[in-house]
């Protein structure tokens, strides 16, 4: 991780995965931040992990879907936050309620997941894992139904990185799912 000062009142940290965070501090154009900005690029780390905890860790789909609906738009927010969302929704799905089908934070959802599948970077893992998410939550989402064929081509691709766990719960989807 490089930090570099782009003002004399400014630096930006560049390049922890896909974020960027702004630094205010002094220091001459040019120069390298001082262990303060390193802090805040590790802080940046502990917020992804942080994020998929809450998210792991919530006791219903309404706080699944509140905490994405908090940190959809951060740039911490990745592919793997988009996974773990889906997987904690089928995991709590005796709680989803009607509301929650209509839930601000669910378009934003499926929108990442169809940015993540468009650019191709999903991993294996995730990729099982988010289908065997959206399976087991046909009966209580089924707006969410239409994206099981478009993670198709994707398992497809990652499938020979797959590992057996993963293979597993895409057979395990695909014997589950309903076909029209």
């Amino acid at each position: 991780v490089l930090l570099w000062v782009q003002s004399s009142e400014h630096a930006v940290v560049k390049s922890i995965g896909s974020c960027t965070l702004a630094f205010c501090g002094h220091a001459a154009p040019g120069r390298r931040l001082p262990s303060v900005g390193r802090e805040i690029a590790m802080r940046a780390r502990v917020d992804r992990r942080e994020v998929n905890r809450l998210i792991s860790s919530a006791e219903s789909a309404g706080a699944v879907l509140d905490f994405v609906a908090q940190y959809v738009d951060s740039p911490v927010f990745d592919q793997i936050h988009v996974s773990t969302a889906f997987v904690r929704l089928a995991k709590v799905k005796a709680t989803i309620e009607h509301g929650d089908t209509e839930h601000v934070a669910m378009p934003k959802l499926v929108n990442e997941l169809r940015r993540s599948l468009k650019s191709r970077s999903l991993t294996a893992q995730i990729s099982a894992n988010t289908l065997w998410a959206l399976v087991s939550m046909e009966k209580q989402m089924p707006q969410l139904k239409p994206l099981i064929p478009e993670l198709i081509p994707m398992i497809q691709l990652v499938a020979k990185d797959m590992v057996a766990q993963a293979i597993s719960n895409v057979m395990w989807a695909c014997a589950r799912c309903e076909t029209d």
